[in-house]
């Protein structure tokens, strides 16, 4: 019969191994984070807040910004991504993470 230092070394073997098959499973798994919004084609010309908030790095106080810009009336909507740089906290980095996501059809 196994003594109880031996059993527990085995157990301890045991965990370790665990750990190590599943250190293994986690780092050979791809990880993908969608930030894409479920319809990714958005035209922000007339987009509701919701749509425009689940563009990566909009949220909904840049989303209602972006409706409040459009709804000026000296604004003539927007042509391509790079026009959504007229709106604070919208920048060359933002514009280029959003960009895949938008569409400027009329409609």
């Amino acid at each position: 019969m196994l003594k109880i230092n031996q059993l527990r070394l085995i157990c301890l073997l045991l965990a370790l191994c665990s750990v190590l098959l599943l250190m293994n499973f986690i780092n050979t798994q791809p990880i993908t984070i969608n930030h894409s919004p479920a319809n990714a084609s958005i035209n922000p010309n007339n987009a509701d807040w919701p749509s425009l908030a689940r563009l990566p790095g909009i949220g909904e106080s840049k989303a209602k910004a972006i409706i409040r810009y459009r709804n000026q009336p000296a604004s003539q909507g927007f042509k391509t991504a790079m026009d959504l740089k007229n709106i604070k906290g919208i920048g060359d980095v933002t514009v280029q993470n959003i960009a895949p996501y938008l569409n400027f059809d009329k409609e």
